[in-house]
């Protein structure tokens, strides 16, 4: 693995890793294309099945590592690799080396927008980063939990809303300050809202308890939300006042513009990376509650709702259907490899059912095998699909079904590419309508654009 200079210094390296479409990272058309437009001069690592974990310590995507000139790691922190993080941590590593820190090359001037695929053959703006800061009473458990979140770019640990400057952790525990243990996150509104973001914040907390969190007692361990967008205000009350509406009691969690925020020492950046068997009361589970501006929009749409669909009668279907889709889709027939529509087909758009139209597969999630059929990693949501077992050969397979039409779909095998996650989803090319990419929004299935905005052919 090459692991570049940072700035050609030949003294510190940095790698970030990333892994596609797992844990709420961005799908890989959207990573790749983001990458690009960040300019950085550091590799990045696509971890696509998850398989470094053991090897770097990564607990969370994004990860980045610095290493020294022995190529010892002697960093890392969750988190997306922006110039900011990288020259703090490499000051930090200086320093503690007995380095000048001031010797470090000057900042480059990165700007905040992140790029990603567009719609129109061009290119779309994720837009500038806000910032929110949330108190939830140890900073180490909540500043993990926000940092996992799909759309945070960075979170540190400080202390909030007091009257000392800079205080140390000790002053802070001396009840004497006034400051809360607070976190500073910062991240992404086009993928994840506020609303989202403070809806998890009182999934974490006890809204009704004053001065305590967990195990921990004291004012530093009070809860609240700061904030420092005026505009931010209505939407956060408006999280308050359905929150409040499931107690009998009046919540005390602090809603306040941020007065003040100081980062809290090293040590308590990124504590639980560092720490993984540390102190934290956090409940991880609820990050399965999490819903990224692109699946409340899928949500909301509908398109994966399986009462928009339905199976037509069968003299129905044998009368729109050829007799070929016929056989495959109601007599479990299998085509004839390589002279199907699909098997070599990388166009960009999604794959529907030919009986019920109801979405299977993206163009995404397409790859070349080489067996002849139509291959995917995987479907477009496991709920689209039901899978049987097949006794017919020898062998026994995985029959794939599509859910509304319960039509016959093809076979899912163990054999497929394990950066992609393992599985081969065999499937019939007369199982299958694909909608171009351009037809998706005509045809009622716009919200599920995002997610088949690239082919891949390899």
């Amino acid at each position: 693995m090459e692991i570049r200079d940072y700035n050609g210094s030949g003294q510190m390296r940095v790698l970030s890793i990333v892994a596609p479409g797992m844990y709420g990272e961005m799908t890989k058309p959207y990573l790749l294309d983001w990458i690009d437009g960040q300019g950085l001069d550091f590799p990045i690592l696509l971890d696509e099945g998850g398989n470094v974990t053991e090897q770097f310590g990564v607990y969370a995507y994004p990860s980045s590592f610095l290493f020294n000139a022995e190529s010892v790691q002697v960093r890392n922190w969750v988190g997306t690799p922006d110039e900011t993080r990288l020259r703090e941590a490499i000051a930090k590593q200086v320093a503690d080396d007995g380095g000048d820190v001031s010797s470090l090359p000057a900042a480059a001037g990165t700007g905040t927008a992140a790029k990603t695929t567009g719609t129109e053959g061009g290119s779309m703006y994720l837009g500038e980063t806000k910032e929110i800061y949330f108190a939830g009473g140890c900073f180490w458990g909540v500043e993990d939990y926000f940092a996992l979140m799909p759309g945070v770019v960075d979170v540190t640990c400080g202390y909030a809303q007091g009257h000392v400057e800079n205080p140390t952790y000790e002053q802070v525990c001396s009840h004497t300050t006034g400051h809360a243990e607070t976190v500073h996150v910062t991240y992404y509104p086009s993928i994840i809202s506020l609303t989202t973001l403070c809806k998890q914040f009182f999934m974490i907390i006890d809204p009704l308890s004053v001065n305590k969190q967990g195990n921990d007692v004291s004012d530093q361990y009070r809860t609240g939300i700061y904030y420092v967008d005026e505009a931010d205000l209505p939407v956060i009350q408006a999280v308050f006042e359905s929150e409040q509406g499931k107690y009998e009691h009046p919540i005390v969690t602090e809603l306040e513009p941020l007065r003040c925020y100081y980062l809290a020492e090293d040590y308590h950046q990124d504590y639980l990376v560092k720490n993984p068997d540390g102190y934290c009361h956090v409940n991880f589970a609820t990050l399965s509650e999490v819903r990224t501006e692109q699946q409340l929009a899928m949500e909301a749409a509908g398109s994966l709702d399986p009462g928009r669909y339905v199976k037509p009668s069968d003299s129905q279907l044998r009368e729109s259907l050829t007799d070929e889709q016929y056989r495959v889709t109601q007599r479990g027939y299998t085509e004839e490899a390589f002279v199907n529509d699909y098997w070599d087909f990388f166009e960009p758009g999604l794959y529907v059912g030919i009986v019920t139209g109801e979405p299977l597969f993206s163009s995404s999630d397409k790859f070349r095998s080489k067996c002849g059929w139509p291959s995917f990693c995987k479907p477009i949501s496991e709920d689209v699909l039901v899978e049987r077992l097949d006794l017919q050969l020898a062998s026994p397979r995985t029959e794939v079904r599509s859910r509304v039409g319960d039509s016959h779909l093809g076979h899912v095998f163990t054999d497929g590419p394990a950066e992609l996650g393992g599985l081969r989803y065999c499937i019939d090319s007369a199982a299958l309508e694909f909608i171009p990419y351009d037809s998706m929004e005509a045809r009622g299935y716009a919200d599920l654009m995002p997610l088949c905005e690239a082919a891949s052919a390899d």
